[in-house]
């Protein structure tokens, strides 16, 4: 008789820190609740409204296939590229080209990916608490160390804890603004602020932190990853 499968040391913590969030995904009142039409589920950062007309329409053509690779594997597309760049230039009024942009599935995804890129083993990343539930298992999965740091009374970004918890080892902080869960929207004096703390940070540490800002924009979850000279979007 083969003994019970054994699984990694690295997706055992995973799931332990997970474990308070898991049983309620299976919960029949949570499942039940699912169902119910009027009922908005913020857990998974789903949608609560009908797609807009346009969005649909969009899909629809985009569906039809204008070449034999039109559905085979692919990177960023330069065309959907160009129109994120532009969307951003309109919306935020930031410097931003193209070639800045990369393609994921979410914000979700692009989070993972970027942690993977900037991460080595033992570095830290500090998450903001009370956070997405599944911040720290990303940091883990990417074999980081997570540090958590609370909010203010208020709900606001707790600079001074913040500041506190910087060390040589820090690699990056995720935030995100309307915080999710709090709903809390930081202010632009608190971001200054922050920026001032993380560069003065990796100024002293002789490496970067990067400050990763996942935010939503109607249908569309945008990840910035912040670096010292500018910033991408993934």
């Amino acid at each position: 008789m083969n003994p019970p499968t054994r699984i990694s040391r690295r997706l055992a913590v995973i799931q332990s820190r997970l474990a308070p969030i898991l049983p309620i995904l299976s919960d029949p009142l949570f499942t039940g609740r699912l169902e119910d039409p009027l009922a908005c589920d913020f857990l998974f950062g789903n949608p609560q409204e009908m797609p807009l007309s346009g969005f649909v329409e969009a899909l629809q053509r985009a569906v039809t296939p204008q070449s034999k690779d039109w559905f085979a594997y692919k990177m960023s597309e330069p065309e959907a590229r160009r129109a994120v760049a532009v969307g951003l230039r309109a919306w935020r009024g930031i410097d931003v080209l193209s070639e800045d942009i990369f393609l994921t599935n979410g914000a979700f995804a692009g989070l993972a990916v970027v942690l993977n890129t900037i991460v080595d083993p033992g570095d830290e990343v500090i998450f903001i608490s009370p956070p997405w539930f599944f911040y720290e298992a990303l940091i883990l999965n990417a074999g980081g160390e997570p540090v958590r740091v609370r909010v203010a009374a208020d709900y606001n970004l707790d600079l001074d804890a913040i500041a506190a918890s910087l060390t040589p080892r820090t690699r990056a902080l995720i935030i995100n603004s309307p915080n999710n869960p709090t709903g809390r929207v930081y202010p632009p004096e608190t971001l200054a602020r922050l920026g001032e703390i993380l560069s003065t940070a990796s100024a002293r540490n002789g490496r970067t932190i990067y400050l990763l800002s996942a935010v939503w924009n109607g249908a569309f979850g945008i990840l910035f990853a912040l670096f010292a000279n500018g910033f991408t979007s993934a």
